[in-house]
């Protein structure tokens, strides 16, 4: 009788530990898959399978579980898997303006550049605000040879307050696309 008490205390004490670090594991993913920087994309892509594989998450961690799960398979060149990844997010929150900036990138890079630009029109309707997502969209329109519009869209973006670098990127869009619109000296 005593060796089954200790026996069963044993097992209940080792299963509450494995409870424990599960757990703990579960709270590590999630902070490796919803922090923006410092997290290859292996480990975000690890990380943020757990998160979404894992009972009681709420919708809005499940929200940016895909989508940063989306960004990391496509800085690693998987596009269609980005795509998916993306596709399951803005269902969740159809009002999340980044994820639909995220999954044109994922268009851009993928050579999808109308589906891309319609992401971006669907971004910049949700927040007219968005200069990431003019900036974006002008990249496309300047790739295809559309001056007019990239332009635009790099005014629209210089008229945030963007951070210092990613202006001086944009700036520098924009002067590339004034560029390749002037007609050479005869």
């Amino acid at each position: 009788m005593k060796w089954t008490v200790a026996i069963v205390t044993v097992v209940v004490g080792v299963t509450g530990l494995c409870r424990a670090d599960d757990a703990r594991r579960t709270f590590d993913d999630r902070d490796r898959c919803l922090v923006p920087d410092g997290v290859s994309p292996e480990q975000k892509l690890e990380s943020c399978t757990v998160v979404i594989q894992s009972a009681g998450q709420t919708r809005q961690v499940l929200v940016a579980a895909y989508r940063n799960r989306g960004v990391a398979y496509n800085r690693k060149g998987e596009y269609d898997r980005a795509i998916a990844d993306l596709d399951e997010a803005i269902p969740l929150d159809p009002k999340f303006a980044l994820a639909y900036n995220n999954r044109g990138v994922a268009y851009k890079d993928k050579g999808e550049l109308d589906r891309a630009i319609a992401d971006y029109d669907e971004a910049i309707r949700l927040n007219p605000n968005y200069a990431k997502a003019y900036n974006d969209r002008g990249v496309v329109y300047a790739s295809k040879r559309d001056y007019a519009r990239a332009i635009a869209d790099y005014d629209q973006a210089l008229t945030s307050d963007l951070d210092d670098p990613y202006l001086t990127e944009v700036r520098q869009s924009r002067e590339r696309a004034l560029a390749a619109t002037a007609t050479p000296p005869k």
